[in-house]
């Protein structure tokens, strides 16, 4: 009996370092860009954040990441503030699997930076000397700091979600966007090693109002992800956007007021 007790203790102690060892962050990829962007939306309509992750390379972006390719890029390198973090070549297991949880960690910051936007929390209040949309609190006024805990716990998003219509790759290629989006796009195929990439858009309409949500797309082989909520063709446009220049930085999500700006 003791010996029984020994080994499902053993057994206990054994499951969290297998299971961290098996664990695939991305899923099985899909058969075209329009099927990962619809994907990601119907995950995101469902609230489901981990869903929504394994639309995206992970494991495939880091095992076929030319960190030379990406060097050569952005010519210079600020570990503090380069997404991703660990841009450097698998020097062990150790690494890939830092790497691996930097790729994910970028993601998210992606899914975080976007609900505190478009929550509403960045409208509770502002700092005029430290900058608009800037929450300070002092030590003496903790009821400050209380009504603002207490406020963000009512911005709840997104809400009712409703998927609508995905604005398929062609849309955005058969568009001008300058000399530089031939050659963007080389540089991200040489870095990420994927063997092709593409721009695709879903519409959501969020709480009543409408959004387009801008994708970079990726395929490793016969199977396409996202990569970016974002990307060139988003930064293209923004530029001439008239709402608020936090929904530039909102991971690629267009207010309904803009898409009349985009290509159809």
């Amino acid at each position: 009996m003791k010996k029984m007790i020994v080994c499902l203790l053993a057994l206990c102690l054994l499951l969290p370092a297998a299971c961290a060892e098996s664990a695939v962050y991305e899923g099985a990829g899909y058969d075209t860009p329009e099927d990962a962007v619809l994907a990601y939306a119907n995950a995101f309509a469902k609230g489901d954040v981990m869903e929504m992750l394994s639309t995206f390379a992970v494991e495939s972006y880091v095992d076929h990441f030319d960190s030379k390719a990406y060097f050569s890029y952005i010519r210079v390198y600020q570990p503090m503030n380069s997404a991703p973090l660990l841009a450097l070549p698998d020097s062990s297991e150790y690494m890939r699997q830092l790497r691996i949880l930097d790729q994910v960690s970028s993601i998210l910051a992606g899914f975080s930076r976007q609900y505190v936007v478009a929550s509403g929390i960045l409208d509770l209040t502002s700092d005029t000397v430290r900058g608009a949309y800037t929450m300070s609190f002092k030590p003496e006024e903790p009821e400050a700091l209380d009504a603002f805990l207490a406020k963000t716990a009512e911005c709840v998003w997104p809400g009712e979600v409703t998927v609508g219509p995905v604005w398929n790759r062609a849309l955005f290629e058969m568009r001008d966007w300058g000399k530089g989006y031939g050659r963007y796009f080389e540089y991200l195929r040489a870095y990420t090693g994927c063997d092709e990439a593409a721009t695709v858009a879903v519409v959501l309409r969020i709480d009543g109002m409408d959004c387009l949500q801008v994708m970079q797309c990726v395929r490793y082989g016969d199977k396409w992800y996202n990569q970016s909520m974002s990307g060139y063709v988003f930064n293209a446009f923004s530029a001439g956007l008239s709402g608020d220049t936090d929904w530039y930085y909102a991971c690629g999500l267009v207010p309904a007021a803009d898409m009349a700006l985009l290509p159809r």
